[in-house]
């Protein structure tokens, strides 16, 4: 389980580097996939204990955090205000 954590947090990264240099209309869903790999390589990097990578991605977790928060959620968020139809579900 954990060497299938270690893969995913290796490989979800620059997929989500590729997303956001296409510079396409689902680029910002790179931001996903950035928490994915971050958060992979926390859990992995605390079962191996390598406390150097482990402190790194804590600190790339909070900020794709942000990154999701402000390029995937909050215009979603926008969109919903301004589309009457959606509200109330």
């Amino acid at each position: 389980m954990m060497d299938t954590l270690g893969w995913i947090g290796t490989y979800a990264g620059p997929a989500g580097a590729i997303l956001l240099a296409l510079n396409i209309r689902v680029s910002p869903y790179g931001y996903v996939l950035f928490l994915l790999s971050s958060v992979a390589m926390v859990v992995y990097a605390s079962w191996i204990g390598d406390d150097k990578v482990l402190i790194q991605n804590v600190l790339f977790t909070a900020i794709n955090s942000v990154g999701l928060v402000r390029w995937v959620i909050l215009p979603c968020l926008r969109n919903r205000a301004r589309r009457p139809e959606l509200q109330g579900r």
